[in-house]
């Protein structure tokens, strides 16, 4: 059975706990769910303000998904509470979660944001992500939290493994895959392990939007401390190679005033190699899907420059 938005009874008690005196006078559903149901409720504040609020329903203690790569909805709400508020970043209001009784799962409510897509104005999420990462790396250097999920060597070369595997269940002849599958071993240890710092981990353009001319990441299930070239790689994946520097460019003034570090360009190869064998490595339909082919041709381009065939 699929997940289904609480009653009205549970949900006003719930709005009532996090904002006293709130009232609810309308709810729609979100039309744009995918992992886990959600909405925008509309209440009426105690002084008579009204204000929307979008709130996102966990299925369960299980509810991570993703082979590491999702935390799920506890995990997110921990990650607006401990990480981005502490780091003062600018983002949706956190107004809290709740703990529903009555099916052991958790809420997550936030502000709801009534922002664009930022489409081709990838440049102002460039920025934040630099920013983001830069307090990051100024406040935790190399000890993150420890709820924070981390990216070590184990977790990339899995997502190389399960590519390598499926690719030969489904007999597709990449003759070249178990020496780029291999390689990516010491690229994970050399290149992705250089600056970790926290990261979104899934900062692709339909995760940001833009907001009174601000760029605001949302859906933040996939945070870890891991490669901070991974959210640059994802947010430009597919993007021309000027916008690309654009977004380099606002990136690395964001997050190295002092200069680009040396190593950038062979780290951002293995970051978008990760992505690559990330997509690829979910599941084995993912390497017959015909819009697969970009990810095969980009892990050639990305393995050729790293030497690694």
């Amino acid at each position: 059975m699929g997940q289904t938005s609480p009653d009205l009874t549970r949900l006003g008690r719930a709005m009532g706990e996090l904002l006293p005196g709130a009232v609810i006078l309308s709810r729609q559903a979100n039309l744009f769910s995918s992992s886990f149901l959600s909405e925008v409720v509309t209440c009426r504040l105690a002084g008579g303000e009204e204000v929307r609020l979008f709130c996102k329903y966990g299925s369960g203690p299980d509810e991570a998904t993703g082979y590491g790569h999702r935390g799920g909805v506890s995990y997110e709400a921990q990650v607006y509470r401990d990480l981005l508020l502490p780091l003062g970043m600018r983002t949706v209001p956190f107004y809290g979660t709740h703990f529903d009784q009555c099916k052991g799962t958790t809420w997550l409510v936030l502000g709801f944001q009534q922002g664009k897509r930022i489409n081709k104005r990838l440049c102002l999420a460039a920025r934040w992500i630099g920013e983001f990462q830069r307090a990051a790396s100024a406040r935790f250097r190399d000890m993150p939290p420890g709820w924070l999920k981390r990216y070590d060597p184990v977790y990339y070369t899995q997502w190389a493994r399960r590519t390598r595997e499926f690719a030969g269940w489904l007999g597709l002849g990449l003759t070249w895959m178990p020496q780029m599958s291999d390689g990516f071993e010491s690229v994970a240890v050399d290149l992705l392990g250089l600056r970790p710092t926290a990261i979104h981990g899934e900062l692709y353009p339909h995760n940001v939007i833009l907001h009174a001319d601000a760029a605001v990441p949302i859906d933040w299930e996939s945070a870890a401390f891991g490669a901070g070239e991974i959210d640059l790689a994802s947010l430009t994946e597919g993007w021309s190679a000027a916008e690309l520097d654009q977004c380099l460019r606002e990136y690395a003034a964001a997050r190295w005033p002092e200069g680009l570090p040396e190593e950038f360009d062979p780290a951002f190869d293995a970051a978008r190699l990760y992505l690559d064998f990330r997509w690829l490595g979910e599941e084995p339909a993912q390497l017959t899907d015909p819009e697969s082919r970009w990810y095969l041709d980009d892990m050639i381009v990305r393995g050729q420059r790293l030497g690694l065939i």
